[in-house]
């Protein structure tokens, strides 16, 4: 693909919600139960092939509701805006910090990582964090297939010892797949990582 053609195709952001993300939870008849942050029309797209990281942690940031281009956290990280991806520390060390808004609000954000096997995070617990996180309006930062998304809501059987994932849903900021998709089971299995971010 021609990288002027991707620019050029690549919207600048979705239009964030200027107001923190409410959570729902729900169980449907055949048995299954969701819990997730509903009435998302869009999230942040890259701007470039390598900032599904970037437009990520902007999605996140607009669900807390604060605005701020992605060019802002790439600039952070780089020190320009060079089009690269990052390892996962970098992609933590992107978010943490003290941040201004484009209304010229600060905040501070913090990446607590819930799940990265290259740095011995394995935690036995991650579903039940997930599920709390998202039933409490709090989205969160997946690296799964290779590819940051926003994670927004979980579909699962509630068995017994432990739940059983029917799939997650992400808001995936790649301009050319759909912003809202769904991974399997297996797909999930294979997360590189997955923080949370805490925003105050």
């Amino acid at each position: 693909m021609d990288r002027r053609e991707f620019l050029v195709g690549a919207t600048a952001a979705g239009l964030l919600p200027l107001a923190p993300a409410q959570a729902a939870g729900t169980c449907y008849p055949d048995g299954s139960c969701e819990v997730g942050i509903p009435n998302i029309s869009m999230t942040a797209t890259q701007r470039c092939e390598q900032w599904c990281w970037a437009a990520s942690i902007q999605a996140v940031f607009g669900l807390y509701g604060y605005r701020l281009d992605q060019t802002v956290i790439v600039r952070k990280l780089f020190g320009d805006l060079r089009c690269m991806p990052t390892s996962n520390q970098q992609l933590y060390n992107a978010i943490n910090g003290q941040w201004i808004d484009a209304y010229g609000r600060r905040f501070r954000a913090q990446a607590q990582v819930i799940w990265d096997p290259s740095i011995g995070m394995t935690n036995p617990n991650t579903f039940q964090i997930v599920y709390s996180d998202l039933y409490a309006g709090r989205p969160l930062i997946s690296g799964a297939v290779g590819h940051a998304t926003v994670v927004t809501a979980v579909r699962y059987w509630p068995t017994r010892p432990a739940p059983q994932l029917i799939y997650v849903t992400v808001r995936d900021p790649w301009p050319y797949s759909p912003n809202r998709r769904t991974l399997r089971p297996d797909e999930v299995a294979g997360t590189q990582f997955l923080t949370r971010i805490l925003v105050g």
